[in-house]
Formats: C-alpha cells, sequence, structure tokens
C-alpha cells in the first residue's frame, strides 16, 4: 500500500471485517433454519471461502505493486 495511505487501507479492511462476522452467522442461521442441516449451513459459509479464492485468484499483484509505487513517487515529489 502506498505510504501515506495506510489508515485510509486499514479502515477499509475493517469495515469488510465487520461485514464478515454479520454475513457469515447470517449465512448460516438461514441456511440452517432453511434446511436444518448443519452440513448446509456450513457449506453456505464455504461458498464465501470459495468465491474469495476466486477473486484473489484474478487480482494482478504487480500491476498493484507498481501502481503503490508510482502513488508514492507521486506523493514524495509533490511534498
Amino acid at each position: 500500500m502506498p505510504a501515506g495511505r495506510e489508515a485510509e487501507f486499514f479502515g477499509f479492511y475493517s469495515v469488510f471485517e465487520k461485514f464478515a462476522g454479520i454475513l457469515g452467522p447470517f449465512a448460516f442461521s438461514v441456511v440452517l433454519s432453511l434446511t436444518g442441516s448443519s452440513r448446509q449451513a456450513i457449506l453456505s459459509v464455504v461458498l464465501f471461502f470459495l468465491v474469495g479464492g476466486v477473486i484473489l485468484y484474478f487480482v494482478d499483484l504487480p500491476r498493484g505493486q507498481r501502481a503503490a509505487r508510482e502513488a508514492e513517487a507521486r506523493a514524495q515529489a509533490s511534498a
């Protein structure tokens, strides 16, 4: 992450952590109440991990690192 924007990224991660703490148990309880099976409820939570893995698969890490370095260089040049 670019220098000087750590707090912004920390806040972003913190908000999504809160959503995860709500959506996981919510999905579990909804599926459990609909199906009556804890196995199906666990599979609903596993689905979140699979979707997250697919999203991470498509992340272009070198491009993000380049963008962070460029943003840091621009910030240092303007300071």
